[in-house]
């Protein structure tokens, strides 16, 4: 493995043990989603597909393989051994490097739980209001303890009995390296009330509730109890995204989801993503994915299982 010489013997033994676990549970191409509160593993031996969702504020571990992700505008490749951080859920589109069935791409991801994050950070220093952190993402090579944290956690994907118990605390412990990380600071400012980065945060949740009602950014501004002007320049600094963009790249994303993996038609998918519409739905998918709906949909469904998504 590429990278193996810049690991420890532990780590590259236990990332070798992980590849074979992880191997088993998911043997195919997919998504695959844990009954464990969060815990996701995700699989990919091809550098075709391309796969975007709304975004996740999460963790992951990479245990094989190299991955491209694009937040916001803002490219981010990591490899095997590295941790990738996601801070806040804004769109993103990602894609496997160099992935083949003999060397396929398999990470292990954890979505962060605000309540552990609150309760962990509630002795920090108040962060300073003013300051808006211009990155979301993070790479960066896993160091021991939350690399071992993330292999017992892929360990309780084959116990659910015991996860039961046991997968609090190991979630905990992952939150608690998260923190510690170059992306700690970042994750602290966006949780933090009283910041204008957490008037980000709230505008985000609000807008993935609601992006299929008319948004507007007043609106928006006025629920952040900020000047329109500078609740856009905020925004945009912090997610990459202008706020409308934000939320037409959401509905977006979602419908192709739709499209994909449920089976809709186009109208009914115009309409459920908050498009008046269909004749303007498909110019703005068009732009978006440089191809009409349908079409879009076809390609997709003929490579790397894209569609694929399982729940154990």
């Amino acid at each position: 493995m590429k990278n193996a010489a810049l690991e420890s013997p532990d780590l590259v033994r236990r990332r070798r043990q992980m590849l074979a676990r992880l191997d088993g549970i998911c043997p195919t191409p997919e998504i695959l989603y844990s009954d464990i509160t969060g815990v996701s593993v995700y699989r990919r031996e091809s550098d075709d597909v391309i796969d975007c969702n709304g975004g996740k504020a999460m963790a992951c571990f990479v245990v094989s393989g190299t991955k491209e992700n694009h937040i916001g505008g803002r490219k981010y490749v990591y490899t095997e051994g590295q941790c990738f951080v996601s801070s806040l859920c804004v769109p993103a589109f990602f894609h496997s490097v160099g992935a083949s069935h003999e060397k396929p791409f398999i990470s292990v991801g954890l979505q962060f739980e605000p309540e552990i994050i609150a309760e962990l950070t509630k002795r920090d220093p108040i962060p300073h209001p003013d300051w808006i952190p211009d990155e979301l993402g993070f790479v960066y090579r896993a160091p021991e303890p939350l690399a071992d944290a993330f292999d017992r956690l892929s360990r309780l994907l084959e116990h659910p009995e015991d996860a039961q118990v046991l997968q609090p605390l190991v979630s905990r412990e992952i939150h608690y390296w998260i923190l510690k990380s170059p992306a700690g600071k970042t994750i602290r400012q966006l949780m933090m009330p009283g910041t204008r980065c957490h008037a980000v945060t709230e505008a985000v949740q609000w807008i993935r509730s609601h992006y299929r009602e008319p948004v507007r950014v007043d609106e928006l501004a006025d629920r952040a109890h900020m000047s329109t002007s500078a609740f856009h320049r905020v925004f945009k600094t912090v997610t990459g995204l202008p706020p409308l963009q934000f939320v037409k790249t959401l509905r977006l994303y979602e419908a192709q989801r739709l499209m994909v993996r449920l089976g809709w038609n186009v109208s009914d998918t115009a309409a459920a993503v908050g498009y008046e519409s269909s004749p303007q739905f498909i110019r703005e998918y068009k732009r978006l994915f440089g191809e009409p709906p349908m079409k879009d949909v076809k390609r997709l469904e003929t490579q790397d299982g894209p569609g694929i998504v399982r729940v154990i």
